[in-house]
Formats: C-alpha cells, structure tokens, sequence
C-alpha cells in the first residue's frame, strides 16, 4: 500500500472515494495503520476516529494462467512441471517460469496456457523421468 492508491467505502448503500494519504510502516499483529482522504463527496455523520472497511485499488486486474501449489515446487524449486497431454495419458516435463505467488497459487508467466492441466504433487518417487505414464 502506498500514498496516493485510490480507494473506497461503502457507507450507508453509497460509495464514495478516497485516496491514501498516509501509511504508518509500523507493523503489529499483522497489521498496519493507513489513513484516507475523502476525494469527492463526503458522507454526512462521520467523524474522525471512525473504523470503515473499505477497498483499495492495489492494480488493474488481468488475466493469468495460475496452479495450485503444491510439493512439486521441492523438487523443481519452480523451474519444471510435468503437463499433461491432450489425451491425458502421459505427462511431459515442460520447462516454467513462475512469476507472482500467494498462499495457493503460482502465477506462470511461460511454459503453460489457459487449460493445461499439471501434475502439482510431490515427484520425489519420479527421479529424471521426462514423462510419466498417467493409469
């Protein structure tokens, strides 16, 4: 979060924006504190000191190709997965980049497209294999 994002709060069934006019870096419990401005139209009945739950603007959204996590990323450290074929009969080793990642997914910026499907367990029991034999 940074000073200037754009934001909002619903208040009363109306939305109304805000920007981040300030962020304190101090972090506790895994939280932090921000302060917001009103950049339009502000509600009436608010005072200073009052909590909201608002929604902050952190990017665009876009479209990814993204897979579960999962124990493969031990043994490839994120550099392979094995996808499987069209028929799903067999899995190739196919070489990946991955890009951002949260707590259940990796984004994958090469290597996949939208729809592959991928083996995401562990393959300690798969040594070198270049494909796997999928039963």
């Amino acid at each position: 979060i940074t000073v200037g994002l754009p934001a909002s709060v619903t208040y009363q069934g109306k939305k109304y924006p805000l920007r981040v006019s300030k962020v304190v870096p101090e972090v506790k419990d895994r939280q932090f504190q921000v302060d917001m401005v009103f950049t339009g139209e502000q509600p009436d009945n608010v005072r200073i000191g009052k909590s909201f739950r608002v929604q902050v603007e952190l990017g665009q959204p876009e479209s990814a190709v993204v897979i579960p996590r999962g124990d493969f990323f031990q043994s490839t450290g994120g550099q392979w997965i094995y996808k499987l074929n069209k028929s799903g009969d067999r899995a190739i080793r196919t070489a990946i980049t991955i890009g951002r990642q949260n707590p259940v997914q990796y984004e994958v910026l090469s290597g996949l497209e939208d729809g592959d499907k991928v083996v995401v367990s562990g393959y300690a029991g798969f040594g070198d294999a270049e494909e796997l034999v999928i039963r």
